[in-house]
C-alpha cells in the first residue's frame, strides 16, 4: 500500500493530508532555490506526479496586490 511505503520511507509526518475529505493527496510548505530542488522533497516514487507551485505572500503596498485586487472587482 501507499501509505505504508510513505511511512516506512519517513515522509508521512513532513506531509499535511487530504485523506478525511477524500483527497488522497499530500501538501507540504517548503524552502527551495527551483522547482527541481523542491520536487526533490517528493518521495521518489510519485516525484514525477508531483505538482510544485510557488508560493508568495503580499502586502497592501505591494503593486502586485493592488492590480489583482483591480481585476477582482473588475470580475476578470
Amino acid at each position: 500500500m501507499l501509505i505504508d511505503q510513505i511511512y516506512a520511507m519517513g515522509y508521512l509526518y513532513h506531509f499535511d493530508w487530504g485523506c478525511p475529505d477524500g483527497v488522497h493527496s499530500g501538501w507540504a510548505i517548503i524552502e527551495a532555490e527551483d522547482e527541481a530542488q523542491a520536487r526533490l522533497a517528493v518521495p521518489s516514487f510519485v516525484r514525477s506526479k508531483a505538482r510544485v507551485v510557488r508560493l508568495t505572500k503580499y502586502n497592501g503596498e505591494s503593486k502586485v496586490f493592488h492590480k489583482m485586487d483591480e481585476k477582482l472587482v473588475q470580475g476578470k
